[in-house]
């Protein structure tokens, strides 16, 4: 890049003029959703003269609130200026927001459908901090948006230096996973279908009531009438119904997997990781490896039957931000797994690993408050309202809970490296975990009355982007284990 080209993020700079019609788009959106139960009731009954003083209104706001939107779009700004990247915008009240450039986190480029038609991105600038501050830029042509995550992240502090050979390996990219047509498929088919049957039924009342406000007329009773007349009994009609459901989400699914993961690309650069996806709006995201604490992978039954996994990268973040900033990669395979796992923690191959597992008391609280407990309640409220048919499931929840909860304590594992931790976990989902000594921010010991009866602990281990418990174990092995987390941190100037 040429010095004139660096020198022009010195002085005030406008956004792509896209910005307007994506600033137009998003305020049409949000006054949709707040007026939307007026403009249909004054579909369905015009001749209500009250709702046309209501039309009026919303279409006044949409004037007003459109033109401040232009007249701000003139009056926004955005520059480098001793060492900060600083916005300024509105016309009426201005406000200013500074960021110092040392302390920029991530820089994530996003494109919806009016941006990939303008060949323009959404930037997305994180900071380090509390609350984790966010700089945003509507549109900037492609070029641009990529110069100037250059310029910012070769200026990004005095103290980071750069050598010629990082340099040389940040150009180079090699693409680990790119899912295809099949790998949607898998994904799709593997998700959780009845949560998105629960978002549906959620929805589906809601809109009722809506239209029940409205429209002044019990919705619920004439979809009865309408619908019930079909059907012999009510466990007929709520068969059908379940069913139609699931059938809804399952496909529902599959068409927002595909379009939210479309052409996903999981590219290893010479700074860390880099993922690409989506049909209609495309992001990207970046994850440097001094920036990633820790990560994770896990797999439910059908992901394990089609060898895949969700695979996480937790970044440093403010609390705020944490789940914003974790990268998820879905549909990974071995080779991915390993290859990530190699360069977040290399020579974890090397050494030996020292396995433990948690206190037997862990079982036991979990099988008391998860599985006796509740047995007995259920149990002696079906006998005081004589719902006897209930009481198998009752006496069978038992046995059930003791198995679940036996499984869950096989599988917690917990290996110590002089290098780092793995943590492996779950039942239904199994998942393990990596942590590098270094990234630890804080260690701490946590006891219940419970737990100091028994001479029990919990350590939880600190980082900048969440905690890693490690429960239920013995006091003084708790105790080595902080203190050697704490040396090895101090051991590396933290």
């Amino acid at each position: 890049m040429e010095r004139s080209e660096e020198l022009d993020f010195f002085r005030p700079n406008r956004q792509s003029p896209v910005a307007i019609l994506l600033i137009l788009s998003r305020l049409f959106r949000f006054l949709f959703r707040q007026f939307w139960p007026v403009l249909l009731v004054f579909v369905l009954r015009p001749k209500r003269t009250t709702l046309y003083s209501l039309v009026w209104v919303a279409v006044i706001l949409s004037l007003v609130s459109s033109i401040n939107s232009i007249l701000s779009y003139f009056y926004s700004f955005f520059y480098v200026s001793e060492g900060e990247l600083i916005l300024e915008k509105g016309w009426l009240r201005r406000t200013r927001l500074s960021v110092p450039l040392d302390r920029i986190q991530t820089i994530s480029f996003q494109q919806s459908f009016i941006h990939r038609v303008f060949k323009v991105v959404s930037v997305e600038i994180d900071t380090a901090g509390s609350k984790g501050s966010e700089f945003s830029l509507q549109a900037l042509s492609q070029e641009r948006a990529h110069a100037l995550r250059d310029f910012l992240l070769s200026r990004r502090g005095e103290g980071i230096q750069v050598s010629e050979v990082e340099e040389v390996e940040s150009k180079s990219e090699k693409v680990l996973l790119q899912l295809g047509i099949s790998d949607l498929f898998k994904i799709g088919i593997s998700q959780n279908h009845f949560r998105t049957a629960g978002i549906l039924l959620a929805l589906g009342l809601g809109f009722l009531d809506d239209l029940e406000s409205v429209l002044g007329k019990n919705v619920y009773k004439d979809l009865e009438k309408s619908v019930g007349s079909f059907f012999d009994t009510v466990w007929l009609l709520t068969l059908v119904f379940v069913i139609v459901l699931l059938l809804i989400s399952f496909f529902g699914t599959l068409v927002l997997t595909a379009i939210r993961n479309f052409d996903l690309r999981f590219i290893r650069t010479g700074q860390g990781f880099k993922v690409e996806s989506g049909l209609f709006a495309k992001r990207e995201q970046s994850a440097s490896l001094r920036k990633i604490q820790f990560i994770r992978w896990g797999a439910h039954p059908i992901q394990r039957w089609l060898g895949m996994y969700s695979l996480r990268l937790y970044q440093a973040a403010g609390y705020n931000l944490a789940k914003q900033k974790t990268i998820q990669v879905p549909g990974c395979y071995q080779p991915q797994l390993e290859a990530v796992h190699t360069a977040y923690f290399p020579g974890s191959e090397e050494g030996s690993w020292e396995w433990h597992s948690p206190s037997v008391h862990l079982f036991r609280r979990r099988f008391l408050f998860l599985g006796i407990l509740p047995a007995i309640a259920g149990f002696a409220l079906g006998l005081i309202t004589r719902n006897y048919h209930f009481l198998p499931v009752f006496l069978a929840w038992g046995p059930a809970a003791y198995f679940w909860q036996r499984q869950i304590f096989r599988t917690f594992n917990i290996g110590l490296h002089p290098g780092g931790l793995q943590l492996q976990e779950g039942f239904f989902t199994r998942e393990t975990t990596y942590l590098r000594w270094e990234k630890t921010q804080g260690v701490s010991i946590v006891q219940s009355p419970y737990q100091q009866n028994h001479q029990i602990a919990t350590l939880d281990l600190h980082t900048a982007s969440g905690d890693i418990s490690l429960p239920y174990l013995p006091l003084e092995k708790a105790r080595l284990i902080r203190d050697f987390v704490l040396f090895k941190v101090e051991g590396k100037g933290l």
